[in-house]
């Protein structure tokens, strides 16, 4: 039987058949695991029905003991291998056991003889030995050459005629200890033991108490081969741990419970009045919010542009009227021109083409309201001028103009795709006026002066009285 014994653990790798009642027929043969190296003691334990047997393990092999083969059964095979130092046990393997079954043989507990059909036990060990060879005594049964028993190693040398009957004259003298025999030799010549040094049977121990163990041989107590054999077999591996707690996987999915974290700012409550983008003013059109930088010119002076219209009479000036495309391509050249100067804002000087004759009776100065350096798509410019008091009700005119833009960009250029003229006239009551005025009709003003007079007229004529 083989079997491969590593530190924690016996295998079997091949299972000869073991029948009961055999007797040195089968022997385990051991491979061992480099760790276990040849300087350890070893010793193989079988046990069968409760009893456990030793056997030391010689030349890594050991024969089974007759106990665990008198009948059939499972038997147990363990192997202890261990070093002891200094009477102490250094290490110690204690792998774990492999087993086998004892097979039935052959042999019963009670055998009967046949009657006259085979002799009987004594009659066949008889017939045996009555054809056996008798031993060979030189001189007796087998001759000897020249007096040299033919029985035992070596060889028998034959010389011719001629031969020497003196001892000195032979070759081949025998010898002891490289020592040849001739002529008086003592006993310290021939490397042997003087006569009274010897060891007496009585010297010699007979129980591992009276011997002195060394570094690489050590005696264990009962003690502590139970001690050993009861330890632990557990490898001291995480991994050969049974029962393990489930530990996290360091993975966030795979937590419980996990917070709602959220993922946009409006998901967030505002406990602290943050202002948002749209709580920020802008600056020349220019949003607070993101990179950059908001440049703002101090006493910046805008441009200012002349544009002639295509509208040929008063009446065109009247409310909502497009300009002609020869106007957008000159308004367009304007706006163009502020953009490339890195201007903000222009002046317009906007007249009709006939009041070229009389050009101040007939013309408006209109500002833009928007940064033309942010590209805007739609552009305002307007201006309210004051015509001057009117008579007799002292009212003050004014005159309110608006050109309106709607503006494409083509990279850094601006084209004016639809621009239109209106004009209104409206009429205000100045608050440090001291003249007279009478309303004419309904939500017209009334002066302080008038609603009193009015009041008290009303009251003299209910009442018939001055009041």
């Amino acid at each position: 039987m083989r079997l491969i014994v590593n530190p924690h653990k016996i295998k079997i790798v091949r299972d000869e058949q073991v029948n009961e009642k055999e007797l040195n027929v089968s022997e385990c043969n051991f491979e061992f695991n480099e760790e276990i190296t040849d300087d350890f003691v070893k010793e193989a334990l079988f046990t069968f029905k409760g009893t456990t047997y030793k056997q030391i393990i010689t030349d890594n092999k050991c024969s089974f003991p007759s106990e665990v083969l008198k009948e059939k059964g499972q038997v147990e095979i363990g192997v202890v291998a261990y070093k002891v130092i200094d009477e102490t046990t250094e290490i110690r393997y204690n792998p774990s056991p492999a087993y086998f079954n004892t097979l039935l043989g052959s042999m019963k507990d009670k055998i009967e003889n046949s009657e006259e059909i085979t002799p009987t036990d004594k009659e066949q060990i008889e017939s045996q030995l009555a054809n056996k060879q008798d031993r060979l005594v030189s001189g007796v049964n087998i001759k000897t050459i020249n007096h040299e028993s033919l029985l035992g190693e070596g060889n028998i040398r034959i010389t011719g005629e001629g031969g020497t009957a003196d001892y000195e004259d032979l070759d081949n003298k025998p010898s002891i200890n490289n020592v040849e025999l001739n002529g008086n030799k003592t006993l310290g010549d021939l490397g042997i033991q003087p006569a009274g040094s010897y060891a007496l049977a009585s010297d010699i121990p007979t129980n591992l108490s009276e011997l002195t163990d060394d570094t690489t041989h050590r005696l264990v107590t009962d003690t502590e081969k139970i001690t050993w054999n009861n330890k632990s077999d557990f490898s001291g591996s995480y991994n050969d741990l049974t029962n393990k707690p489930t530990l996290f996987s360091g993975d966030y999915d795979d937590l419980t419970n996990k917070p709602s974290i959220p993922t946009k700012i409006s998901d967030l409550t505002d406990d602290s009045n943050f202002l948002e983008s749209t709580d920020l003013k802008t600056i020349n059109g220019n949003s607070l919010v993101g990179s950059g930088d908001i440049t703002i010119s101090s006493g910046e002076k805008p441009l200012m542009y002349y544009l002639e219209t295509d509208l040929t009479s008063t009446s065109d000036w009247g409310t909502n009227n497009v300009l002609s495309n020869n106007d957008l391509n000159k308004l367009s050249s304007i706006i163009n021109d502020v953009y490339n100067n890195g201007k903000n804002f222009f002046t317009l000087i906007i007249t009709s083409e006939n009041n070229k004759k009389t050009p101040i009776t007939f013309t408006y100065t209109i500002y833009s309201n928007r940064n033309i350096q942010t590209k805007p798509t739609q552009l305002e410019l307007y201006s309210i001028q004051t015509e001057g008091q009117l008579t007799p009700n002292f009212l003050i005119k004014f005159k309110s103009f608006l050109l309106s833009c709607n503006i494409t960009w083509n990279g850094e250029t601006p084209t004016v795709t639809f621009a239109m003229v209106s004009k209104s006239e409206q009429s205000f009551l100045a608050t440090n006026n001291n003249s007279s005025y009478t309303p004419t009709s309904n939500y017209q003003p009334a002066t302080k002066k008038y609603v009193d007079d009015s009041i008290a007229s009303a009251i003299t004529t209910t009442l018939s009285g001055n009041y």
